[in-house]
Formats: structure tokens, sequence, C-alpha cells
């Protein structure tokens, strides 16, 4: 999958490379609001400069469930990751994985947000 730009002119783009994942799916589906809420909720959480944000990579499940342990398995979810990147989210993957409680989001910081997160 090329980066596609997470912008209103690529909503279609990003619906069809959900939908390629997701082609026999019934549960646990991503939306592109959800893209957009969970990039929202990272940049809030961290509360800094979006310059700074430069090169930062965020791996979200949406759908993490809290108790997986009402399940003979753990159930699987559509996940996507993202790169920020010249002032914008870059869409970079969007994959099925199993659901853990322990992994809505996961961070990867360029060095310039790694120096910003921690001042703060």
């Amino acid at each position: 999958m090329n980066e596609i730009r997470i912008a209103t002119e690529n909503y279609d783009k990003i619906i069809v490379a959900i939908g390629a994942v997701e082609k026999h799916c019934s549960t646990r589906l991503l939306a592109v609001t959800d893209i957009l809420i969970q990039l929202e909720r990272v940049e809030k959480y961290l509360d800094i400069l979006n310059k700074s944000l430069e090169g930062t990579e965020a791996t979200i499940f949406p759908n993490s469930m809290v108790d997986v342990n009402n399940y003979s398995e753990s159930p699987k979810q559509t996940a996507f990751s993202a790169k920020y990147h010249n002032g914008f989210w870059h869409l970079i993957s969007v994959f099925r994985d199993h659901s853990y409680p322990a992994n809505l989001v996961h961070l990867t910081f360029s060095p310039t947000a790694q120096e910003d997160v921690f001042k703060s």
C-alpha cells in the first residue's frame, strides 16, 4: 500500500484501502472517522506543536477490548498505522490483527517529538 495523506480529498482512497483488508469481515471494522478521531486524540494527548510531530509514527487499534477473556481466542480487529509528515498524517498501512487490551496505541517518536514530549 502506498502512503495516503489523510485529508478529505483522499477519503475514497482510504475507504478502498480499508475495504481491501476487510473483504469478508463483519466485526470490529474500521471507518475513516475512526482514523480521524484516533489521530486527533493522539495529538491532543501529546500536546506538542504539530511541527514537532514530524516523523512520528502511530499504530492504533481503535477497537481494542478491555476484557478479551470472554472469548476462546483473542478476536481480530482492523487497525492502522500512520506517520506524520509535512504537516499531515499519512496512512501507511491497514491490517487485521488480534485484539489485546494493552495495545490500543503504539507510538514511535521522532527525536524532536521525543524531546518535546519529555520536556512537558
